[in-house]
């Protein structure tokens, strides 16, 4: 179990991410400002595994965390 400061979360590297009509890929890392610290960015695993692509996005379009899902304001064909 781990010490989570209320307010706070974890996000592991089985969490999938989702756009508004489907599914996107696998998260991999967020990309922190290194003075404020706040989240700038998401990557994610996309493909399968002969053809697997790593794609970034802006922590703008981030929605929401529910469970292992984490939900991006956007569509598959706006990234």
């Amino acid at each position: 179990k781990h010490n989570i400061p209320q307010g706070e979360m974890i996000i592991s590297h089985q969490v999938q991410v989702e756009a508004k009509n489907g599914h996107l890929g696998q998260f991999k890392l967020l990309i922190l400002d290194p003075d404020s610290y706040k989240i700038t960015h998401l990557i994610f695993q996309r493909g399968h595994l002969w053809e697997r692509k790593r794609e970034m996005v802006s922590a703008s379009i981030l929605d929401r965390l529910e469970g292992e899902t984490l939900y991006l304001k956007i569509n598959k064909s706006e990234l």
